[in-house]
């Protein structure tokens, strides 16, 4: 049966079994009716999530700075953690909720918030999982459906990120957490470490553990000029365009360090984000499969980054980019997985590229 008769049959449950989308999207040359029914349903389950629990615009991460000494960074964690009490629509239910995951008897809990809660969340799950089977088989879709969906799927991926963020405070006296696909390890010593630091390293954490899985599940060449369409609007902001971010640097389709460098020019050099940015660049170069002209791109792109966060430019010409780069890799820093300080490259040392305990 193709995907045409599927949706027009109204078949109730497709959703329900397990690969049914893989193998209708893998059955049919044309998938533009699959997908837009299951990006239509992922939209008003989305919608529904913004009014009930979590606002879209809700984004810790994009309202703090990067600080730029160790006496910043003392006081970049509480008002983080402050930043989680105005994210939820009622506070009252998400008390709720995180008191059952901390109890661990969430899939034994008959209350009615944690039910209607789990109930919706499984739905986004469902669909969120669904549509990636469909995008994985569609090549042949359009543009604007392909960026649509790519752009569903990420913002289900910034519900995840959000959950996390807001269940954080219940998270750390766990020390692990398995949710939808994402195994969350505490590998933080919890000796002598302030509450507020606690919980921002677990919402550190999740926050990266979030964009990895995304670049894992959709960070393939097929939707790379996707990523580079997003990559260019402005309109696409905080932790999605982090993911959107994270997505190109794995897909690198043709020009990907064009659209990447658009990315760093268009953060402010004081955005955390820019940090995480940083992270991501050097996660991909040392971690993943790349090319040997992957490197060198990746090197440049690393190099950017550090020129926007000290020198304060947008657009380094190709000449501050090798001689950056050739200093660089005199201090053996693409070499080094963690580095303990960030290089040297104009005379001054600025903060730790990693997240101490995680």
């Amino acid at each position: 049966m193709s995907c045409e008769l599927a949706v027009a049959a109204n078949l109730v449950g497709y959703l329900e079994h397990e690969g049914f989308v893989e193998v209708i999207s893998e059955l049919t040359s044309d998938n533009r009716i699959l997908v837009s029914d299951i990006v239509e349903r992922l939209e008003e389950a989305l919608q529904a999530f913004d009014q009930a629990y979590i606002p879209e615009a809700f984004d810790p991460f994009a309202e703090v700075e990067w600080p730029s000494d160790a006496k910043e960074e003392e006081k970049f964690w509480k008002p983080l953690t402050e930043k989680l009490q105005s994210g939820p629509r009622n506070a009252g239910e998400i008390d709720e909720i995180k008191r059952s995951i901390a109890g661990e008897n969430r899939a034994a809990n008959q209350k009615m918030v944690v039910q209607k809660f789990d109930r919706l969340e499984r739905r986004l799950v469902t669909l969120h999982a669904a549509l990636i089977e469909a995008l994985g088989n569609s090549d042949s879709l359009d543009g604007a459906l392909k960026t649509r969906a790519t752009m569903t799927v990420l913002r289900m991926y910034l519900r995840f990120y959000q959950v996390g963020m807001i269940l954080s405070p219940a998270l750390v006296t766990k020390r692990y957490f398995f949710w939808h696909g994402l195994l969350f390890l505490n590998a933080m010593s919890m000796d002598n470490v302030e509450e507020d630091r606690k919980v921002s390293l677990i919402m550190t954490g999740i926050s990266r553990a979030v964009m990895d899985k995304a670049a894992d599940k959709i960070g393939s060449r097929k939707l790379g000029e996707v990523f580079k369409v997003l990559a260019r609007n402005k309109d696409v902001g905080g932790f999605i365009a982090q993911l959107n971010f994270a997505c190109l640097l794995r897909a690198k389709p043709k020009d990907w360090l064009k659209a990447a460098m658009g990315v760093v020019a268009n953060t402010g050099a004081r955005e955390y984000y820019l940090r995480v940015m940083l992270v991501a660049a050097f996660e991909q170069f040392n971690n993943e499969v790349n090319t040997g002209n992957d490197r060198e791109q990746l090197k440049s792109l690393i190099a950017a980054i550090q020129i926007k966060r000290k020198l304060k430019k947008d657009h380094p010409g190709s000449d501050t980019l090798a001689k950056v780069v050739t200093r660089l890799e005199k201090q053996d820093y693409f070499g080094r997985v963690q580095a303990s300080t960030e290089p040297n490259i104009d005379g001054r040392n600025v903060l730790d590229v990693k997240e101490d305990g995680l």
